[in-house]
């Protein structure tokens, strides 16, 4: 049964994948129609795009032979005085030649390409041209040019509305890819970001992780390893949340040569995760992956100086490459395996890898592995004592970076070679642009005319607005600042009211303590011991009172709001407070849930609790009641604090949290400068919270404030 089944899905893709090919050569002969037609009734521009139609189905099959003989025979016929399409049918041929390995040739084309399509107004044809332009440029090592291509890609793709984010997830990638090979990490960086940030509520899952995985590149190469490994775990968990299989792999191999070398403190991990890379691409008989693995493996092990291993891996790694014809093949890992030797002690060996090294590296002309082989070179024949032989190796170590640069400036005349070729279509577009130029000068000109005017006028208007609304703010700021001068009176005044009457009972208090003591009156020592206590208390809570307000209103006091279980903060506030209350024989008690938890500040909370129980304490009589109560309402929490005192008027609660010349006493005489309330409310509200109060003359008084949850 289940061979059947397996033989029945076969069957349906057999038969997909020969309907859609089916299609497909229904389309090519119908075009093929065309182009016979269009030649027929010498119409080339019509038969040039009948073979461009082509090329490209047959690009999309990948028929790289079939694709681009579609694409010469439509460069054959297409007549000049065609810049766009010729651009077009340029771009067509450098994607078939880069697909087909010849990069070199590909770039020249797109150099010609890019030089007739930059002035097109076609976003839909210049931005996917430029995008590969710069992509391909990349590629080939030609890092600055590149970012300033894509940089025109990604203003471009900006523009199409709606716009298109994976065009765009591309374009960062490249870019962080040029500019991580110019070490520019700053640029780099910030075309990370900017990708990162585009993928975010979306399902790219590809996209984003490679970005993460070229971000954790740069942090990498940074030595910021912490963050190299956040970006490489996010890009291994959005693989994994897409069943990206070849991203999995490729993450798990990086996290394994990062956590085994650059966090050397972990080798096991990283071993691990090699180990899980390796599991799966065995899976998925993904034989390049192996490859990569074992050369990575063998890196960690050569650093752990396990050389067994690290042989056992790189001998895996070259013996896919030698019965491999993948063009992807690695070079780097004959000098591997011969740093590998050089460190057993195999010098005879080591040399002759680095000789099969450099037979690869030269047939692509690799110049930077080529330089570190002759490096290696020098220095074996150094040790040796070989000096002569030494000699000659680090000159022809020079040479190859003498290359490096001489090839830079080959490509430049290469693309200066191109500029001459199409030098004939610029001349003829130039020409046509210069005649339209000066046709439309003079409506140009009364435009700018027309323009300039109306800027100046609305220039004048903003002006205007700009003064008058300048006026309403300096009358608002000095109704504000007449306020504020109205306040410091009322403020200072009340300040020395009320410091008066307690630095007044000091006076004489060393006069009058000798006077008892010399007639041995303890009852009356007493009650001036208890005045001098009740002066400095409220000495005490003026003072505190009078450095939170100065705080407050020059917002020195810091918000920094925590969870609080208000039911500790109660019992702790009232605990300050149970010597006042005993003294007056009042029953002081609270009510509040257990588990109940606010969001406050909470110095401002105890302030603010501080204040209000101390204020009903004031004000009520001896043996009466002050209770503290909380209530969780909805997302927030209703405190109170309820006596049973003297309470208010109706003309006072309107005023209770306003500054007043005459504050009020307790029910013992005690004194206060009216800050309490006024401090409460202002506190209240950096608590994020609400304050009021209810009250009867004669039946006391119950100010409620909330609170935040936590």
């Amino acid at each position: 049964m289940k061979n059947r089944y397996h033989i029945s899905i076969i069957s349906v893709l057999l038969l997909y994948v020969n309907t859609v090919f089916a299609q497909s050569d229904h389309k090519i002969d119908s075009l093929q129609q065309v182009a016979q037609q269009a030649h027929a009734d010498g119409n080339r521009v019509e038969e040039a795009k009948a073979y461009l139609s082509i090329s490209k189905i047959w690009d999309k099959q990948e028929q790289n032979q079939q694709a681009l003989e579609n694409v010469e025979r439509a460069l054959a016929v297409l007549p000049t005085g065609h810049s766009t399409l010729l651009g077009e049918l340029i771009h067509q041929k450098s994607r078939i030649l880069f697909f087909s390995g010849d990069s070199a040739s590909s770039l020249t084309w797109m150099d010609s390409s890019y030089q007739l399509l930059k002035n097109c107004n076609n976003l839909a044809l210049l931005n996917p041209a430029l995008m590969f332009y710069g992509s391909v440029l990349s590629y080939s090592g030609q890092y600055s040019r590149a970012t300033e291509i894509l940089r025109l890609a990604e203003d471009g793709y900006l523009k199409e509305q709606p716009i298109r984010v994976k065009k765009l997830l591309n374009i960062y990638t490249n870019q962080l890819h040029a500019y991580l090979h110019l070490s520019d990490y700053t640029h780099a960086l910030e075309a990370g970001r900017k990708g990162i940030d585009r993928c975010k509520n979306t399902e790219f899952y590809e996209e984003s992780a490679d970005l993460n995985y070229n971000v954790g590149v740069i942090y990498h190469t940074l030595k910021y390893y912490k963050d190299a490994e956040y970006h490489y775990l996010k890009a291994l968990e959005l693989n994994q949340k897409g069943n990206i299989r070849s991203g999995i792999i490729k993450l798990s191999s990086t996290l394994g040569q990062f956590y085994a070398s650059d966090l050397g403190n972990q080798p096991a991990k990283g071993i691990k995760y090699l180990a899980a890379a390796r599991t799966m691409a065995t899976a998925d008989q993904n034989a390049f992956a192996l490859a990569e693995i074992g050369l990575m493996e063998a890196d960690v092990f050569r650093k752990q100086r396990d050389f067994g291993k690290a042989l056992a891996a790189i001998d895996s790694c070259i013996a896919f490459f030698d019965t491999s014809n993948d063009p992807r093949r690695f070079q780097g890992m004959y000098l591997e395996k011969a740093k590998i030797l050089y460190e057993v002690g195999k010098i005879d060996d080591a040399v002759k890898t680095i000789d099969q090294e450099l037979a690869l590296v030269k047939a692509s002309n690799n110049l930077d592995i080529q330089a570190q082989c002759y490096q290696k070179l020098s220095e074996i024949a150094e040790k040796q004592g070989n000096f002569e032989a030494a000699l000659g190796y680090y000159k022809q170590y020079a040479l190859c970076n003498d290359s490096i640069h001489n090839n830079e400036l080959n490509q430049k005349f290469a693309q200066e070679h191109t500029r001459q070729n199409i030098e004939a279509e610029q001349d003829a577009r130039q020409k046509a642009e210069l005649e339209a130029k000066l046709l439309t000068a003079q409506n140009r000109f009364f435009a700018i005319a027309s323009i300039s005017l109306l800027f100046l006028l609305l220039g004048g208007g903003y002006f205007f607005w700009k003064l008058r609304q300048s006026r309403q703010l300096l009358s608002i700021q000095n109704t504000q600042l007449h306020q504020l001068n109205l306040t410091k009176d009322k403020f200072f005044s009340i300040i020395a009211h009320d410091l008066r009457n307690p630095l007044s009972a000091f006076q004489g208090v060393a006069d009058q303590l000798k006077y008892y003591l010399d007639k041995g009156d303890t009852a009356r020592i007493y009650k001036v011991i208890d005045l001098i206590a009740k002066s400095g208390q409220t000495l005490n809570n003026l003072l505190d009172n009078l450095l939170s307000w100065a705080l407050l209103n020059r917002g020195m006091i810091p918000y920094q709001p925590e969870s609080l279980v208000l039911a500790d903060e109660v019992v702790a506030n009232i605990a300050i407070h149970e010597n006042a209350a005993m003294a007056k024989s009042i029953s002081l008690n609270h009510h509040v849930p257990e588990g109940l938890t606010a969001y406050a500040d909470k110095n401002a909370l105890q302030a603010t609790l501080r204040n209000l129980v101390s204020n009903a304490i004031k004000f009520t009589p001896s043996d009466g009641n002050v209770t503290v109560e909380a209530v969780q309402q909805d997302n927030q929490i209703m405190v109170s604090i309820s006596d049973t005192g003297i309470g208010f008027s109706a003309d006072r609660i309107s005023q209770v949290f306003e500054l007043n010349k005459h504050s009020q006493s307790g029910t013992n005489g005690e004194k206060g400068a009216g800050l309490g309330l006024v401090l409460s409310k202002e506190l209240v509200e950096i608590n994020r919270g609400k304050i009021e109060v209810t009250s009867t003359e004669g039946q006391g008084a119950t100010i409620r404030f909330t609170l935040p949850t936590a």
